[in-house]
């Protein structure tokens, strides 16, 4: 395959001459083209021109188009030729650095390097649809019109924002997989009824002929993507119709096929069938063509871990970080964070490499909870991203895996982080996702460490514990132990046995490395300086050194030893104080409304060492509460009470 030059972007390619230049540096074959036109000006076909030509070649006004396929770098255009096609394209087609279209069809042309070999076609609608094309393969025997042509009609063809990019190298086959998948999708779409009544039969009858071929998290994501594009607001009801039809199946249930699809369209309803079935054929013979790779051990390079934390945080890999409510996931999540942002070394005295961290979560909010942490743990916040959801069309939704995994790829080489956190894991696991079966997990996770290995990332999952007893460290996070089956390495948090104003961080499951030993850390409030716009406050982690604990033993301690009354009081007021001093009476309140008695909220607060001050707000004294005195002193110097701090969550529910 022909080597493609390390070019971040074309940019400004300037006239059609420029950017016959600029094509070629980067090792794509450009072929002048009349103007507004896609007719070329020579004798194509095999054709490589010499640079010294192109001035004459591309004297403007001129057109650039791109030879294609296998001889010519391997270069494939998947053309989008319907709006259903350009907004469903996202969902299913690989990301790619090189898209672009023009004002009135936008991102209809992904362009990809392959691997491999993928034919052309074009996937055209029922012959009752009068046949019109809803995208293209085009590959060998092929051209492009790129930029910066002008379209016939007139529009100028030019590069989405952030799709100036060399085409990203992809395997063939996979490709084709993914074109058939949006083809199928977007004919569905199409023919979609848009009054409710046969809509979820419909689904039912469409998952039995679909899952005949394809796997039901793809049949899944097929039905509701199109459903959802066509309008229907109860999409992932549908997605739910194919889980039914597919557990029907595997007990070897009767189920409702394309002769009921057949039915229910009409008489459009067999035309679109037999297109389905055709594409879906294809497929099948592509398939069962599909021939296993071996690869001998002997010719295989061993390289070592790549380590972004030694021992805690690996390159490439897939992680989880389990735990009770309110013991600090995610705000150790975000220490971590704030020091790859700014070098600072981590808990245990490693060095850290600066880069750059994507959050994705959905728990906490960002202006109030997630900025407040970040300035708490000192992030140089403009190396952090914020994945806010995805926008299609005028809808945003959160993302949910392994749906939307080209949507993260995206975003993990814009933000070019190092480190993504998503939390908490199950919140962005697909409808169509049971997190208590190991296979459908597996589905879902599988593509998600792929991902983490394909762009040398660390994707940190944050998982709450299940509510069951006796079970060991690596089975105490909830869901299927197909989530710790995905992981490369797993963590958890635990209050400390030995002191209870103390948390541990300890591994519980490493197939990297010996497990490190276990960090001792605390839970302290934070707040902006008295006087400094865009005042916060939240809760940091002090850190405090290792200790010999393990995870087991921090498991089967806190379900052994259950905390006394006086204990889980004890705990409250901590997580109450933790942002900062409060007032005593709102203390009392809150942990009265949570069925905590005044007195042992008082002999708790003495036990637990709890700071207690008259402060004078300019009126009156009021009493308040603090776990340190710096806290309290600031008060005192700006002659005012802090606001209340908000109360985390994890207090309120519990």
């Amino acid at each position: 395959m022909i080597p493609l030059e390390t070019k971040a972007a074309f940019g400004d390619l300037g006239t059609a001459i420029d950017a016959a230049f600029i094509y070629c540096d980067a090792g794509l074959t450009p072929i002048p083209a009349h103007f507004q036109t896609k007719i070329p000006k020579i004798i194509w076909k095999g054709i490589t021109l010499e640079p010294s030509t192109f001035p004459k070649h591309f004297s403007p006004p001129c057109n650039v188009q791109i030879q294609l396929g296998k001889a010519f770098g391997g270069f494939v255009d998947i053309d989008l030729d319907t709006p259903a096609a350009r907004r469903l394209a996202p969902l299913f087609l690989p990301a790619t650095a090189c898209r672009f279209g023009r004002k009135s069809s936008q991102s209809s042309h992904y362009i990809y390097r392959i691997d491999g070999t993928v034919k052309s076609k074009t996937f055209l609608t029922a012959a009752s649809q009068s046949s019109k094309p809803l995208l293209e393969i085009r590959a060998d025997g092929h051209l492009t019109v790129f930029p910066p042509s002008v379209h016939p009609s007139g529009e100028l063809v030019r590069f989405e924002e952030g799709g100036d990019g060399l085409p990203t190298l992809v395997d063939g086959s996979d490709l084709s997989r993914c074109a058939t998948h949006l083809a199928v999708a977007t004919l569905i779409s199409e023919i979609w009824p848009t009054e409710s009544g046969c809509r979820q039969q419909l689904a039912r009858a469409l998952a039995g002929g679909l899952l005949r071929t394809l796997s039901s998290v793809e049949a899944g994501k097929i039905i509701a993507s199109a459903a959802k594009a066509a309008g229907d607001e109860e999409a992932d009801k549908r997605r739910a119709a194919v889980t039914d039809t597919a557990s029907k199946m595997m007990s070897s249930s009767k189920v409702q096929g394309w002769p009921t699809v057949a039915t229910l369209l009409g008489g459009k309803g067999k035309d679109l069938v037999a297109t389905l079935c055709d594409w879906l054929a294809d497929e099948a013979t592509n398939l069962s063509q599909a021939k296993p790779n071996l690869i001998c051990a002997s010719d295989i390079v061993s390289k070592p871990v790549d380590w972004l934390w030694q021992g805690w945080l690996a390159l490439g890999t897939l992680e989880i970080l389990d735990g009770d409510p309110g013991q600090g996931k995610s705000t150790i999540a975000i220490d971590l964070a704030a020091r790859l942002t700014t070098g600072k070394p981590f808990p245990d005295g490693s060095m850290c490499t600066i880069g750059n961290v994507l959050l994705i979560g959905c728990e906490d909010g960002f202006a109030n909870t997630v900025k407040p942490r970040l300035l708490a743990a000192g992030a140089d916040c403009d190396r952090v991203q914020i994945f806010d959801g995805i926008t299609m069309g005028s809808a945003k939704k959160m993302p949910a895996f392994p749906d939307d995994l080209p949507a993260l790829r995206e975003a993990i080489v814009e933000s070019q982080a190092r480190l993504v956190i998503i939390d908490p894991l199950m919140a962005f696991l697909g409808s169509s996702i049971n997190t208590y079966s190991d296979h459908s997990v597996r589905t879902a996770l599988g593509p998600l460490a792929g991902l983490a290995e394909e762009l040398n990332v660390v994707l940190l999952c944050i998982r709450h514990f299940s509510k069951q007893v006796g079970k060991s460290a690596i089975h105490k996070g909830g869901g299927s132990i197909g989530i710790v089956a995905a992981a490369r390495l797993v963590m958890l948090v635990c209050k400390d046995p030995k002191d209870a104003s103390l948390r541990v961080l300890a591994v519980a499951k490493s197939n990297l490395d010996q497990k490190p030993k276990a960090l001792r850390y605390r839970i302290i409030g934070k707040h902006s300086d008295p006087g400094e716009p865009n005042a916060w406050q939240s809760s940091g982690i002090d850190w405090v050194g290792t200790c010999n604990l393990d995870a087991d033993e921090l498991v089967a301690d806190s379900e052994q030893k259950p905390d006394s009354v006086l204990q889980k009081v004890q705990g409250f007021i901590q997580e109450a104080l933790a942002a900062g001093p409060m007032k005593a009476k709102e203390v009392i309140e809150l942990g009265t409304k949570k069925g905590h008695s005044s007195v042992t909220l008082q002999r708790a607060s003495k036990a637990l060492g709890v700071i207690k001050k008259a402060v004078f707000n300019g009126v009156t004294k009021e009493s308040y509460w603090s776990l340190d005195e710096e806290g309290l002193a600031t008060m005192q110097m700006a002659n005012q009470p802090l606001s209340t701090p908000a109360i985390p969550s994890e207090i309120l529910i519990s």
